[in-house]
C-alpha cells in the first residue's frame, strides 16, 4: 500500500510540473490604450531643445543611457514620426542617438513593462533589434520616413536593461514603464499549488507509516 501511495505522489508531482505553464515575455506591438493605461510615461518635453542627456527620470525610475542622447522635437529639429495607432502622437519630443547605432538603456529598478518608440535617421527602412533583460528580443523593420514603431515588452521576469542595435543612427521617444506588481494567482496556478500541497501531505503520511513500521 505504501508503495502504491508513493507511486501516486510521484505521478502527481510529474503532472503538476508538466502542466504548469512557463511564464513568457510578451512583446507589445502597438501603443494602444491598454498599454498606455498600464504604463507611466517619462515626459522629456521639458528638456531644452538640443540638450544632451545621459539619463532621464520621473522621480520614480531613472533611465540611464550608455551614450549621450540629444533632445529634439518633431517636426522642427527631427523631421517625421509615425501616426496612431503605430505611435502615441506624430509630434513627440525625441532623444537622438547623436550618430551612435547602438544603445544600452539601464533602469534603476526592475520593471514589469518597458517600451519606447524608435525611428531611424535615414529615410529608408532598416531592421532594428531591442533585446530586453527578461529574455525578450524584438526585431522590427522600421522606416525613417514617418515610420517609427514601438519596441516594448512585458511578461516573465523583471526588466532591468534594454540593448538596442541598429545599422544606422536613430531617435527614441515615448519612454514608458510599468512597475512589477504581485498579481492574483490564476485558477490554474491555484490548482497547481493545491496538488503540490496534497502531494506533500501524502508524502508526510508515507514517512509516518514507515517510521511506525520500523
Amino acid at each position: 500500500m505504501r508503495q502504491g501511495l508513493l507511486a501516486c505522489v510521484v505521478v502527481m508531482l510529474t503532472i503538476v510540473f508538466a502542466a504548469s505553464p512557463a511564464l513568457k515575455a510578451a512583446p507589445i506591438p502597438n501603443p494602444d490604450a491598454a498599454y498606455q493605461a498600464s504604463t507611466t510615461l517619462i515626459n522629456i518635453s521639458g528638456i531644452p531643445n538640443s540638450t544632451v542627456v545621459n539619463s532621464i527620470t520621473d522621480g520614480v525610475l531613472n533611465v540611464g543611457f550608455s551614450a549621450g542622447m540629444q533632445k529634439l522635437q518633431v517636426p522642427g529639429s527631427w523631421g517625421t514620426w509615425n501616426l496612431p495607432p503605430n505611435a502615441e502622437t506624430s509630434t513627440p519630443a525625441v532623444l537622438y542617438s547623436n550618430g551612435q547605432t547602438s544603445l544600452v538603456i539601464t533602469l534603476s529598478q526592475g520593471v514589469g513593462k518597458f517600451g519606447l518608440e524608435l525611428e531611424p535617421n535615414p529615410q529608408s527602412a532598416f531592421m532594428v533589434t531591442a533585446t530586453f533583460s527578461n529574455g525578450d528580443v524584438v526585431t522590427r523593420l522600421v522606416s525613417g520616413l514617418a515610420g517609427s514603431l514601438l519596441f516594448a515588452s512585458g511578461g516573465a521576469g523583471a526588466i532591468n536593461s534594454v540593448s538596442i542595435s541598429s545599422p544606422v543612427d536613430f531617435a527614441i521617444a515615448q519612454i514608458r514603464y510599468g512597475l512589477a506588481t504581485a498579481g492574483v494567482p490564476e485558477p490554474a496556478s491555484m490548482l497547481t499549488w493545491g496538488l503540490i500541497a496534497g502531494a506533500c501531505c501524502a508524502a508526510t503520511r508515507i514517512r509516518r507509516w514507515t517510521s511506525n513500521a520500523a
